[in-house]
């Protein structure tokens, strides 16, 4: 028989809060370019280039429901590399990677959302939209 483990909503909201809630405070690069996403937040960035970093807010996060967690308001910052985003990297306030996802745009299947992936030097970088799931 194959495997198929399954977690309880109960198991995946708790899973969830205790990955995440360690964000409060932390940051929020976006990436392009080079060899794209890395296989974990455990991989260093290497050729990739970062094109801003966000604050998280101090409560980065509201409580799990559902099996997804869905970040409280991100701050905006001005884009130092002009780049074609494709991910994110969320880290602690002490910079350790805890988080990598996805960015695109609302009608793109993504884990961040954002008005456009084209970030260009100079112009203000938010991230309005960003849920993560444990299906």
């Amino acid at each position: 028989m194959a495997k198929n483990p399954t977690y309880s909503l109960v198991a995946r909201n708790t899973a969830l809060n205790t990955a995440l809630d360690v964000l409060n405070g932390g940051f929020m690069d976006f990436y392009g370019g080079g060899s794209g996403q890395p296989a974990s937040p455990d991989v260093a960035v290497t050729d990739q280039t970062k094109a801003v970093r966000l604050n998280l807010n101090a409560t980065a996060f509201a409580a799990a429901s559902g099996g997804s967690k869905t970040a409280n308001a991100i701050g905006t910052a001005v884009i130092v590399n002009t780049v074609d985003v494709r991910w994110y990297r969320l880290l602690k306030s002490d910079e350790t990677p805890v988080h990598d996802g996805t960015v695109g745009t609302i009608d793109q299947i993504c884990d961040a959302t954002v008005g456009t992936t084209a970030f260009a030097a100079g112009v203000t970088a938010s991230c309005p939209s960003l849920v993560i799931s444990i299906p």
